[in-house]
């Protein structure tokens, strides 16, 4: 899955702390994003391991965030994963955040370079401009000076 900016925002929003609540990143991104849900449930969405053929196993660090459960006994005494409504990040989506935020700082290293070079040329030219004329920029500075006397 290709990250987009608005992914990397909500990643930022929840590594802000250990754990944030679903409607607490829906609240936050809801005038940004349409489908808040969705992009959770791509960020969440981890990838299994087949022990056999009706069994398959989560494997670990391979979502971006993960939803938080609660082990839960119904009334029959069976266990069951309830989802507590929070998230948190993973690994996988630290390291993701870290490369995006790395990129960006050399994005703009980048483009700070490029505009120097540009600009370069120009502040040379005006220095030399001002040193061709510095006899003219003399001469003139000493009639202003004489004129004011």
């Amino acid at each position: 899955m290709a990250l987009t900016l608005i992914d990397y925002k909500i990643l930022q929003y929840v590594n802000q702390s250990t754990k944030v609540e679903q409607s607490a990143i829906v609240n936050r991104f809801s005038s940004e994003i349409d489908s808040i849900e969705y992009r959770l449930e791509l960020l969440a969405e981890q990838e299994y391991r087949t022990v056999s053929n009706s069994f398959r196993i989560p494997i670990e660090n391979t979502s971006y965030i993960q939803k938080e459960y609660v082990l839960v006994k119904d009334d029959n005494g069976l266990s069951y994963d309830k989802p507590t409504g929070f998230f948190y990040i993973t690994d996988k989506g630290k390291t993701a955040l870290q490369e995006y935020e790395l990129d960006k700082q050399s994005e703009l290293r980048r483009k700070y370079e490029e505009r120097f070079w540009r600009a370069f040329p120009v502040v040379i030219s005006l220095i030399a401009l001002m040193k061709s004329f510095q006899n003219e920029f003399i001469s003139l500075w000493q009639l202003v000076a004489q004129l004011l006397k």
